[in-house]
């Protein structure tokens, strides 16, 4: 026979059950509401006491229970400093430019303030060998990291429609 715990309704006062289950587990805490963090702590500090089962907590708060189980895990290996949001960043980039290259456009544009990335990129194929080299649009951001190009302001009608690039329509609209 099993035991039927009480289920968590987050519409009740949860503030007076967190409270003292957060005396019990962990002294005096401050709580900070209305914040993910905040929301991860409650979830934990409510798991800890035992009275609600992991599933009826993952979904009053919408997670899922490999989400739930994650954070107690986090939880328990860091403290509530784990609970805190991670980067998402990627830890490294294998195709990124690399360094010795970046120094290369650097140095020829410095040397070369008018030339553009597409003859920078001529140069590194021709003249120092590089089979595969960068494109045109990451020379551009090389050198736009570096502050070594600025846009072109757009010049008033320079675009314009010249009949012969017009084609004659084939039948009525």
């Amino acid at each position: 026979m099993s035991v039927q715990r009480p289920r968590y309704d987050p519409r009740t006062s949860v503030t007076g059950l967190l409270r003292t289950s957060v005396t019990l587990l962990h002294g005096t805490y401050a709580m900070e509401s209305n914040r993910t963090d905040d929301r991860k702590q409650r979830f934990v500090i409510l798991a800890q006491t035992g009275r609600f089962t992991i599933s009826d907590l993952c979904q009053d708060f919408g997670i899922s229970r490999k989400t739930g189980h994650k954070y107690l895990q986090r939880y328990n290996a860091e403290g509530f400093d784990g609970l805190n949001e991670r980067s998402r960043r990627p830890k490294h980039c294998p195709s990124a430019t690399g360094e010795a290259i970046d120094k290369l456009i650097l140095k020829k544009r410095r040397k070369h303030p008018t030339w553009g990335p597409k003859k920078i990129r001529d140069l590194l194929m021709k003249i120092h060998g590089i089979e595969r080299a960068p494109h045109e649009s990451t020379i551009a951001l090389v050198l736009s990291r570096h502050g070594l190009s600025q846009k072109r302001k757009r010049k008033a009608g320079v675009s314009r429609i010249h009949p012969e690039h017009l084609t004659e329509p084939t039948r009525p609209l």
